[in-house]
């Protein structure tokens, strides 16, 4: 387990992901703001980030990543899907970082 904090601790955020959070939206900056207060006050909570192809879901994730991931926090960017994994740093699919077996037959595609 310790290699794998380890791992998530030395992630490289390079500087002008760092700096980010000003390129925000105002609706992004809501967003970031609500989910930031929920993780300082270690609370529980469920976001649903939705939204049309190009409005910047992906872009939001990569701010709140980066931001916290600077400060010391572990952020583990899952996704159900394989082509946003790619767009998020060190992102991968859920059932692939949290080794979630899927058993495949004869109707799985």
């Amino acid at each position: 387990m310790s290699g794998q904090i380890e791992d998530e601790l030395t992630i490289p955020i390079p500087l002008d992901e760092l700096n980010t959070v000003n390129k925000l939206s105002p609706s992004q900056l809501q967003a970031f703001h609500i989910i930031k207060h929920v993780i300082m006050r270690k609370q529980s909570a469920t976001f649903f980030n939705y939204g049309p192809g190009g409005t910047g879901k992906t872009f939001l994730y990569r701010v709140l990543l980066a931001s916290f991931h600077n400060v010391g926090f572990i952020m583990v960017a899952t996704t159900a899907s394989g082509i946003v994994a790619i767009e998020l740093r060190d992102g991968r699919t859920t059932h692939s970082k949290l080794k979630i077996p899927i058993k495949l037959d004869s109707s799985s595609r």
